[in-house]
Parts: structure tokens; C-alpha cells; sequence
């Protein structure tokens, strides 16, 4: 697959914003995700899906499919970031223009939900995207540096950096050294594209998986489909972030799961990666080579993102 790549973040470039998925549900707070960015010397520029909204979905699918093209269109916007994640990105996946975002790549970046249309990107366009903080819950200046940092730089043969305090709750599943490119995202978005052609190949790759307020025996079954289906078994790696347990359920019985599951594989394994839905996360660049180390609990890129 041929990779397209798009251009690194200038000073004042302009940044679309837009929710492909789920709203928010008030002008203030998308007012305060779009000021993250000019704090930082970036130019926010709203899309019609950054408006308040009820229920689900921020809009048709039309309205939500027009407002990621229009936006990559318009060659003065340099990147898209997603306000938030949610749920929607699946109904406008078959109507995507994807000769747009082949001919023209840029920076996308967001998580969660966002998963499933980093993933279509990558298969249909072989696309670098960016598995990182949506503006909604961008917060934590660990976060916003190390996103920025990635999205304006070249981070060849750079290790990605832990949050200050260090690992916590980091498991070493299975040891091991290994390389490849790294694709992943959110373990229900992943589920949800089995069996469609957006789902890319995971042969060879190091994946990564997060999930949250799901119950135990959920993911124990999702990740029980990705057993029998033999996708686990191709991959170079496997890196679970941390994951948010259900409301009735902690985080130590989420963790057994995964080792007692992926504890099977022959490849690398391990749990608690800054990746997910938790206040201090890395941003990744989807299908890009990185080396894993399971005994440092370290990552390294060794290409870079951008061109």
C-alpha cells in the first residue's frame, strides 16, 4: 500500500474543527476546546458540526460527511481535529470521498469513535492519521504538548515519553523487542468493522487497543472475536492503554482479562500504555514504523509522521 502523508503544523496555521460524530451539547464548551488552539498560536476555524446539538449524532450523515470533505477541500486548513468521539463515523464511512483525502492528505486527529475513521483512511488511502486527544477533553499539558509536539515535528527515532509520574498499572504481558507499523484505536470500533472493507490488515502490526466503560465479560468477549477470527495472531505486538471499567467494576478485574486473553499470544504483550480515554494520553501516528520494548515499556517511532 502506497502511504500518504500530510504537512506538519506552522505557526498560525489554520486548524478545522469538526464532530463527525457526537455533539457537544453546548456553545461554551466548544468556545473553550476551540480556544486550546489559539492559545497556542493556532487559528481554530469551526465546521457547521461544531454547534450545539441534541441526541447522538451531530447531524446527518450528509451534514457530518460535508463538513470533514468541505474542510478538506479548502487547502488553507492544515489539519481537522475532532471535537469529540461519541458514536457516528461508521453510517458515513461507504460515502466517504476517499479520492479526496488520497489526492490531498492532511493531519486528522481524535480517538474513541474517531477510531473507525482513521482506520477506513488508512485502508482505503493508506492515510497517516492521529490516534490522540479529542478538543472536548483536551486538558492535561502533557497532552498538548506531546500532541502539538508530534503534529509539528519530525519525531524520527523518537521515543514517545511517559507522563511525569511514571508507569502506572503498566503489566508486562508477554516480554519481547519488536517492530512494525502501529495501527489501533478503540476495541469496540475495531469489533465494529469486521467483516467490512475498512477493517485494514493487521499482519505484522503493532497494535494497540483501548476501551472504556465496558464490563469486563464484554471485552473479554471482543477480544475473544479477535482470537477466533485469527486477527491476534498475525499482529507484531499487541499494547493495551489503560482502560475505564463500568461504573460497577475496577480497573484490576479489566486488567486479568487482558493478560488472561492475550496471555495466549506468542508476540509481545502488555497493558497500561498512556493511550485511551484518561486525562494524560499519547497521540499516535497511525501506520507508521515504531519499535516496541515490553520490559522498558517503551515506544519509539522511526519514521516520521509528516512530509
Amino acid at each position: 500500500m502506497r502511504k500518504v502523508k500530510g504537512r506538519a503544523l506552522g505557526a498560525g496555521s489554520k486548524i478545522g474543527i469538526v464532530a463527525p460524530a457526537s455533539p457537544l451539547d453546548s456553545m461554551e464548551e466548544i468556545a473553550k476546546a476551540a480556544s486550546k488552539m489559539a492559545q497556542h498560536g493556532y487559528l481554530p476555524v469551526l465546521g457547521a458540526t461544531a454547534s450545539p446539538m441534541d441526541g447522538k449524532l451531530a447531524g446527518t450523515d450528509i451534514v457530518r460527511r460535508a463538513d470533514l470533505e468541505s474542510f478538506w477541500q479548502d487547502d488553507s486548513i492544515a489539519a481537522i481535529w475532532c471535537l469529540r468521539g461519541g458514536y457516528g463515523c461508521i453510517r458515513i464511512l461507504p460515502q466517504l470521498w476517499y479520492g479526496l483525502f488520497a489526492k490531498k492528505p492532511k493531519i486528522l486527529i481524535g480517538f474513541s469513535d474517531i477510531t473507525t475513521l482513521e482506520m477506513a483512511l488508512w485502508s482505503q488511502t493508506g492515510l497517516v492519521t492521529f490516534h490522540g486527544p479529542v478538543l472536548a477533553s483536551l486538558n492535561s499539558e502533557f497532552s498538548i504538548s506531546q500532541a502539538l509536539g508530534v503534529l509539528s515535528g519530525d519525531w524520527k527515532n523518537r521515543q514517545l515519553e511517559w507522563p511525569l509520574e511514571g508507569p502506572k498499572k503498566y503489566l508486562p504481558i508477554r516480554s519481547g523487542i519488536t517492530q512494525g507499523i502501529v495501527l489501533g484505536g478503540n476495541l469496540t470500533s475495531i469489533i465494529s468493522l469486521m467483516g467490512t472493507r475498512f477493517l485494514p490488515s493487521f499482519e505484522g502490526v503493532i497494535l494497540f487497543l483501548e476501551e472504556t466503560g465496558e464490563q469486563a465479560y464484554r471485552v473479554d468477549r471482543m477480544l475473544s472475536q479477535l482470537l477466533i477470527s485469527g486477527i491476534l495472531h498475525t499482529v507484531a505486538a499487541v499494547l493495551v492503554g489503560r482502560c475505564i471499567p463500568s461504573s460497577h467494576q475496577d480497573e484490576d478485574e479489566l486488567v486479568k482479562v487482558f493478560a488472561e486473553r492475550l496471555g495466549t499470544l506468542k508476540c509481545p504483550v502488555a497493558y497500561g500504555y498512556p493511550i485511551g480515554h484518561i486525562a494524560e494520553q499519547w497521540t499516535i501516528p497511525q501506520g507508521v514504523m515504531a519499535e516496541v520494548d515490553i520490559d522498558r515499556g517503551s515506544l519509539v517511532l522511526l519514521e516520521k509522521p509528516l512530509d
